[in-house]
């Protein structure tokens, strides 16, 4: 498994509002917001290729995939 870092919601929002609604960063917003509205602690973080996933916040304060973890690219250019 490749690095990830943790990406803020706010950087999510900016990038998403400068690719647009079908952008990966607006879905992956999107998800998390559906997502904490059912009371998960998710969290989206980007490895080093640019992908992103959605992780769960354990009860034991480790990060953990969802049982359907999302992965997507960048758009293309």
């Amino acid at each position: 498994m490749s690095a990830t870092n943790l990406v803020p919601d706010e950087e999510l929002a900016g990038l998403g509002a400068q690719r647009g609604p079908g952008s990966a960063e607006a879905y992956i917003l999107l998800e998390l917001r559906e997502a904490r509205s059912t009371g998960q602690n998710v969290f989206a973080f980007r490895d080093l290729e640019g992908r992103y996933t959605i992780e769960h916040l354990s009860s034991d304060s480790s990060f953990e995939h969802r049982a359907a973890p999302v992965s997507l690219s960048p758009p293309s250019v």
